[in-house]
């Protein structure tokens, strides 16, 4: 599978899973000309990612505004099942946001990443503090 071509992308939606409350049923990334609509192949749990044209949308964005994106990878896993797309884009303001949309247990998954800086104090949790 090779990675979307897309430059720009306006807004982010995940379509909830009546199913599975925890997961998405798709994901949609809309730019300017269509959407990208990412789901789930059940089989094997592999990402299909299709471009169909856009439509209004009713349900809330994850993400909305005019974002360049910088780079995109197609995730593969251990088992070497293509099961994820990362993509990094930056804002008007040069904002960098990092998304992925996983393909996990016939859903998607999607995960916001946030870059660690060199000497960022640790986040700690009650489980990871020092006794």
């Amino acid at each position: 599978m090779n990675t979307p071509e897309f430059k720009t992308i306006e807004a982010i939606y995940g379509i909830p899973c009546e199913e599975m409350p925890t997961r998405f049923e798709r994901a949609v990334l809309v730019t300017q000309e269509a959407e990208f609509l990412i789901s789930c192949e059940p089989e094997f749990d592999e990402i299909v990612i299709t471009k169909e044209e856009r439509k209004e949308r009713t349900e809330p964005p994850i993400l909305a505004g005019c974002f360049r994106v910088t780079w995109s990878w197609i995730l593969t896993n251990q088992q070497g099942y293509t099961d994820g797309l990362r993509i990094e884009m930056k804002s008007e303001e040069d904002e960098t946001y990092c998304y992925e949309f996983i393909s996990i247990a016939s859903g998607i998954e999607i995960h916001k990443s946030e870059k660690v800086r060199v000497n960022q104090s640790a986040h700690t949790t009650p489980a990871s503090a020092p006794r």
